[in-house]
């Protein structure tokens, strides 16, 4: 199994998200992943600050509304 370590930077995660995970950053999907993870109810959303931790949380965060700026 491939070791894949948390991106650390915005253009290390933009950069794992759509080269390796292979997903378009368009207005829609951010919107829908920002919706998802400022939603303190949301499974997914716990899971992740469970696994990450708040300050993981919150960079993805940042770097999806940085993304959709840039859209």
């Amino acid at each position: 199994m491939k070791h894949v370590s948390i991106p650390a930077s915005y253009e290390q995660w933009r950069h794992f998200t759509e080269v390796n995970c292979r997903l378009t950053l368009t207005p829609n999907y951010i919107n829908n992943r920002l919706s998802a993870l400022q939603n303190n109810s949301d499974a997914q959303t716990r899971e992740f600050v469970t696994r990450y931790g708040s300050d993981q949380h919150q960079r993805i965060i940042a770097w999806f509304r940085r993304a959709l700026n840039e859209s």
